[in-house]
Formats: structure tokens, C-alpha cells, sequence
């Protein structure tokens, strides 16, 4: 549960946080106009990723169940 909540984390804050890089290509290409040009195809994989971390917290036992 706990490694597939940090994977939630990690993940999502790899597809929300723009780099310096990513930054200086939304500056050349019209201002950011087409931003899912650019960025959004790169970061596909990671939101196929993203959603199946989320799916295995949601699917994992409730840890506290135990503690009734």
C-alpha cells in the first residue's frame, strides 16, 4: 500500500511539474498556445502509469480495517 501510495506521488508530480527544459519549449512554440502538442503526448505513458498505481491503492485492502 505504502510503495504504491509513493508511486501515486512521485508519478503525479512528474506529470503536474515542468522542467526547465519543458518550460523553454513552451516559450518557443506561440507562447505555450499548443502546450498539448508538446508536453501532453510525452506525458501519456506516465498518466497510463499514474492511473494503474491508483488502481492498485484503491484495490488494496483498507489497513485500517483491523484496527475496528
Amino acid at each position: 500500500m505504502y510503495r504504491a501510495l509513493a508511486d501515486v506521488s512521485d508519478l503525479y508530480g512528474r506529470v503536474t511539474k515542468l522542467t526547465a527544459e519543458d518550460l523553454a519549449e513552451l516559450r518557443q512554440n506561440a507562447g505555450g498556445r499548443f502546450w498539448h502538442r508538446d508536453l501532453a503526448r510525452e506525458r501519456q505513458p506516465l498518466f497510463a502509469h499514474l492511473s494503474a498505481a491508483i488502481a492498485r491503492v484503491l484495490d488494496a485492502p483498507d489497513p485500517l480495517s483491523a484496527a475496528k
